[in-house]
């Protein structure tokens, strides 16, 4: 049995968030850094407020 979750996060723009900070700090590094680089088309130097991100 295969069991997936898919979730998204809108970043802030308040702070500077990277996708290591977000792995970490939003989904509690229950996802991993490289999974969410995988799922998502920025430039991991170039994030900025209301991107949408997503992970599986």
């Amino acid at each position: 049995m295969s069991l997936s979750c898919h979730a998204t996060y809108t970043l802030s723009g308040a702070k500077q968030e990277t996708y290591f900070s977000v792995a970490n700090d939003t989904y509690q590094a229950l996802s991993t850094c490289q999974t969410i680089m995988s799922q998502n088309p920025y430039d991991e130097k170039n994030l900025v407020g209301k991107y949408k991100m997503s992970t599986v």
